[in-house]
């Protein structure tokens, strides 16, 4: 009698997923206590930058936009940018959270949504990581690898740096396409559910859906086909917001350096910045190269055997490539916008590590070791600093600012400087 053999895709758990052994079910408890606790020290932090008012321009659009349809303005319009707001990203979930208001009508509310989806996609990773570790190594070598995952993801500095930098969409989406990447390795049709309110983030955040789809396509065949339509329609998702004009703060014309040799006069369109690109490829090298340093900075502390994790990989790239191909340094250096590198790369490492203690455990566990020294070293020489970049407002300056706020009348037109007017 003949046997038939599936394939499944190397992130497939087992269904149901088996009870994690105990040396794994302790590292689990551990982690989601560990993560309970960054959750914590995440709200205090962003309270203390609210009531500090250290919080840019970036906080004054979400801000706005989030008050003004909470009291009935379904068109709110961003003076700052010049445009309606839906016009800065298409970040459409701010109308439901616009509800958020009536619960807590402070702007810290934002910040600590943030917190909590951040956080949030941190525990699925964690849980996705255990169940990878569990399949590969089953026993005391998958809490070896459970807790090198563990490391990666909360002793990376840059993830306080990305929930640091005021409000935005992409912490948001951030939980959503953690959850769809899970749902779509592990061949569930509900991870379908996570597409709706991912696009709902925005531009940037359909550039996400894309890069899940493509890494699906290229990790098996059982999520090839879901994969495909994810791809296709996140870059359908992408296009038709450019093309009605909803993603006029993504600033398209930053890149225009790379589709000619010259100056571009003018709004740049898609098409010609491709047409650009394909017959100017060696501008895409250049600039890469040119931040080679920015780029190892972001990918090295979440650990940088993840790139060799076809699942991961495309979504890493499309971040990086977005990010680095921008005009300037604006985009390069560690923030929100490499979320989906700090929160994924340490499921792909888990992922390469996991095959290689299949055949050299001895080999994979130094590296499991090396990777967890080298993100708390990050987290030693970086952590300390982001007091410094962040936290710039004294106390007694923040309690004066605070005076004032409350004498300033609602209709008053307000002039004040970067470092704090996202109040």
């Amino acid at each position: 009698m003949s046997k038939v053999i599936v394939a499944a895709p190397p992130h497939a758990a087992p269904e149901p997923h088996p009870a994690p052994a105990g040396p794994l079910r302790w590292v689990r408890r551990i982690g989601y206590a560990v993560l309970g606790l960054q959750l914590a020290c995440f709200l205090a932090w962003s309270t203390l930058l609210y009531r500090r008012f250290a919080l840019t321009s970036d906080f004054t659009v979400y801000h706005q936009a989030w008050f003004l349809i909470a009291h009935g303005n379904l068109d709110p319009f961003e003076p700052d940018l010049g445009i309606p707001f839906w016009q800065s990203h298409c970040e459409f979930v701010m109308w439901p959270l616009a509800l958020l208001y009536w619960v807590w009508p402070h702007g810290v509310t934002l910040l600590w949504l943030q917190d909590l989806c951040v956080v949030g996609a941190e525990a699925v990773a964690f849980t996705w990581l255990c169940e990878l570790a569990q399949k590969y190594r089953p026993g005391r070598d998958a809490a070896w690898l459970a807790a090198a995952g563990l490391v990666l993801l909360v002793a990376n500095p840059w993830i306080w740096w990305a929930v640091s930098f005021d409000f935005h969409a992409e912490t948001l989406a951030i939980l959503f396409a953690v959850l769809l990447a899970r749902g779509l390795a592990n061949g569930r049709r509900r991870a379908w559910v996570w597409v709706v309110p991912l696009l709902a983030c925005g531009d940037v955040a359909g550039t996400y859906l894309a890069g899940v789809g493509l890494g699906g396509v290229l990790a098996g065949r059982r999520s090839r086909l879901p994969g495909s339509l994810m791809a296709c329609l996140g870059v359908a998702a992408t296009l038709l917001i450019t093309l009605a004009h909803g993603n006029r703060s993504s600033n398209l014309d930053s890149y225009a350096y790379l589709a000619a040799t010259g100056s571009v006069g003018g709004p740049l369109s898609l098409a010609a910045l491709a047409k650009g690109i394909a017959t100017h490829p060696l501008g895409v090298l250049r600039a890469l190269w040119a931040k080679r340093v920015d780029i190892l900075a972001n990918l090295a502390p979440a650990g940088l055997l993840g790139l060799g994790d076809l699942l991961v990989l495309p979504l890493v790239l499309v971040v990086l490539l977005a990010d680095n191909l921008y005009a300037g340094l604006g985009f390069t250096e560690p923030t929100f916008q490499y979320l989906p590198v700090y929160v994924l790369l340490p499921v792909g490492t888990i992922v390469v590590l996991g095959r290689l203690m299949r055949r050299h455990r001895r080999a994979a566990l130094a590296l499991a070791c090396l990777l967890a020294a080298q993100t708390l070293l990050w987290a030693l020489v970086w952590g300390p600093r982001t007091e410094g970049q962040w936290l710039r407002v004294s106390g007694p300056a923040a309690a004066t600012m605070a005076q004032i706020a409350a004498r300033i009348p609602a209709s008053a037109e307000v002039i004040a400087s970067q470092g704090v007017v996202g109040r």
